[in-house]
């Protein structure tokens, strides 16, 4: 079955356009995990100033209920706010594992292409070439018939 050049040329761009495309998601994909992290380091930082504030009032002899009640709420939410940043950032990479893949496949698919492509290009220089002499070897045997 003859290929088309045109035609796989034309599917060759397609190919690369969907590459370009996932590139950029995977790009998009990369920042939002880079944003997903610094929010987790920062919750995790918080949680740890909230420890060393509770630690700072229990040195202290005498703490009012009040004092005790608002900083165990800091704490929980510190670490409920730390807890979801974690979430967050485990689901982001695991957005980032995906779209590799999909950038990958999308990347080996097209270098099929191209090679594709690279082997009709050569099998059509290949088959101009025997043409060419198959027409030169049938003027050499007419002007040696003609010289008889």
């Amino acid at each position: 079955m003859k290929r088309s050049l045109p035609r796989l040329e034309r599917l060759l761009k397609l190919r690369q356009q969907e590459e370009t495309v996932t590139a950029r998601e995977l790009g998009r994909a990369i920042q939002d995990e880079d944003e997903a992290r610094r929010a987790r380091d920062e919750a995790s930082s918080r949680v740890e100033r909230c420890a060393e504030q509770v630690d700072s009032s229990a040195k202290e002899r005498v703490t009012s209920a009040g004092v005790l009640r608002n900083l165990d709420l800091s704490v929980r939410a510190a670490n409920a706010e730390a807890e979801e940043a974690e979430k967050n950032h485990r689901s982001t990479e695991e957005k980032v594992a995906a779209a590799q893949d999909e950038y990958s496949e999308d990347r080996k698919e097209r270098r099929v292409m191209e090679r594709l492509r690279d082997r009709v290009r050569k099998e059509k220089t290949t088959d101009e070439a025997r043409r060419e002499q198959k027409e030169s070897d049938g003027l050499s045997q007419l002007r040696w018939l003609l010289r008889r």
